[in-house]
């Protein structure tokens, strides 16, 4: 069923391939100092020709400010086709960091293949996206340090604690805290270096799973759930950054349970495009939600290109087509 409702949108895609047209835009990690959620330059290059080659009328934009100067100046012909956006820009430090540029792009009737503004950065605030989502699946007991005036006295002390920066992804300062003396110093300490609240994280033991799914017009499509392998207790920003990690497919009878519970978080935060919900799945395959990715990573390393492989083999074009098919199916 899943490859069929895909293949739906990779049909509109090669239906209307004329018809339509693209702008990528990236923002290197230099750009404006971000912390965090910005492209490599081999993924951005990777992307770049994959998105190339399924758009016939196809522009990149490494400079996010080029890119608002050529619309306002109406350097690109917006009135022949639709024109979509993929925008893996950040403009600022704070939890809109991601919606200037869709934003921007509605008032010229451009349309996001990602979420909208209002969803990116709802799904930027990881604390807000936990209450939400607590309808819907587990959530490690979390606190949240804002200030000072927080009180130590109430986290429990035999237990083991995760703590992370509220709006960063990719792992960046996260920590496993083991020693509950330690704690407040640690906590403190992020704090200071990123500017922002901390969470404050129950730490549980099990597999890390994640799950793309993609949002379309009439569908919302949970891709099989991907385990990430691992040698660590947690998935460091260490192990990111040099990739000391791998993929493989989840088996057996939880990945629908999981599937569903995705697609719920999805519906109900009105995502659009591509997300990827993660969950820790414990040793009684109880899932607890860990992190929501707004704008996955879809280069070659990584959970969303191991899904599309696993449902068409050796056809990078089903992942890009994909995600485009998605954003022409609000449109016909």
């Amino acid at each position: 069923m899943v490859k069929k409702e895909l293949q739906f949108l990779r049909n509109l895609v090669k239906e209307e391939v004329n018809k339509y047209s693209v702008i990528f835009i990236n923002g290197d990690k230099d750009y404006n100092g971000v912390l965090s959620g910005y492209l490599e330059e081999y993924e951005q290059k990777e992307i770049d020709q994959k998105l190339s080659l399924v758009s016939k009328n196809y522009y990149f934009y490494n400079n996010p400010s080029t890119f608002v100067g050529d619309i306002i100046l109406n350097r690109i012909d917006l009135n022949t086709y639709p024109t979509f956006i993929y925008s893996t820009a950040q403009i600022g430090l704070d939890i809109n960091r991601r919606s200037f540029i869709p934003n921007f792009s509605s008032l010229y009737n451009i349309h996001s293949l990602s979420s909208g503004g209002y969803q990116l950065s709802l799904m930027q605030n990881k604390y807000h996206y936990y209450q939400l989502a607590k309808e819907f699946c587990r959530i490690p007991k979390t606190y949240i340090y804002r200030d000072s005036s927080f009180d130590f006295s109430k986290i429990e002390q035999s237990k083991k604690w995760i703590i992370k920066p509220n709006l960063e992804c990719s792992a960046k300062g996260v920590k496993l805290i083991k020693d509950i003396k330690e704690l407040k110093n640690e906590v403190v300490v992020a704090s200071n270096i990123y500017r922002q609240d901390i969470l404050i994280q129950e730490y549980i033991v099990g597999r890390e799973i994640e799950i793309p799914v993609l949002i379309s017009k009439n569908k919302v499509i949970a891709l099989p759930p991907i385990n990430v392998n691992k040698s660590s207790e947690y998935l460091s920003q260490e192990i990111i950054d040099t990739e000391k990690y791998s993929f493989s497919i989840l088996q057996g009878k939880i990945c629908a349970n999981l599937q569903k519970t995705a697609e719920e978080i999805c519906t109900n935060l009105e995502a659009r495009g591509l997300c990827r919900i993660d969950f820790i799945l414990d040793s009684e395959e109880n899932f607890w939600l860990f992190d929501i990715a707004a704008l996955p990573l879809i280069s070659t390393h990584s959970s969303c290109y191991v899904a599309f492989r696993d449902i068409f083999p050796n056809d990078d074009s089903a992942l890009y087509e994909s995600i485009i098919g998605a954003g022409l199916s609000w449109l016909v």
